[in-house]
């Protein structure tokens, strides 16, 4: 066995916006010779009606390791509900599959939640960016702390954010304001 072995860093990408915010993110752990770049799409990005967006990062030129449908393409409550828990338990199974030890998960959706309660449940470390930002009213705004409580480490977008981590009694030390 190696030395040094390659940290396995899965990124979880759900939608095209946070794949936008995801994409420099996806490029430093590609290029850093201590980790190895693993990419799980899922969500929006696997529907034709939400513009089958896979496409997208296909034509990046990133290699996929994994995905796994999470809703329907009525998107309705029971098929959200549902495809949780299908996804949950494929994204145990995928993260088992490619040794990941890291994965990163960003925002407030249905589907970094489900990698987050995958991860935990498997036993991995979860950085989580934009933990701790606020959208009160907004339906995911209740994945947010959830998916905070789950993660291991914090990528806070600001100072406010960082604070609301800490109001979670989230550790100091777990959190960074990137």
């Amino acid at each position: 066995m190696a030395k040094n072995p390659k940290r396995r860093i899965c990124v979880v990408t759900g939608t095209r916006a946070e794949y936008g915010l995801l994409v420099p993110v996806i490029q430093a752990i590609d290029k850093h010779p201590r980790l190895h770049l693993q990419l799980l799409v899922t969500g929006m990005h696997l529907l034709r009606p939400f513009g089958y967006t896979i496409q997208h990062i296909r034509k990046d030129g990133w290699r996929i390791d994994a995905r796994i449908r999470l809703q329907g393409d009525k998107d309705s409550p029971l098929e959200q509900a549902e495809g949780l828990g299908r996804a949950i338990t494929a994204m145990a199974r995928a993260f088992d599959r490619l040794k990941t030890d890291i994965v990163i998960v960003l925002g407030d959706r249905i589907e970094p939640f489900a990698a987050a309660a995958a991860a935990t449940a498997s036993s991995r470390v979860i950085g989580h960016i934009h933990g701790g930002d606020a959208a009160p009213g907004v339906f995911d705004d209740a994945w947010r702390p959830a998916i905070s409580k789950l993660a291991h480490i914090h990528f806070a977008a600001s100072r406010d954010a960082a604070r609301r981590l800490k109001r979670l009694s989230e550790p100091d030390f777990r959190i960074y304001q990137t």
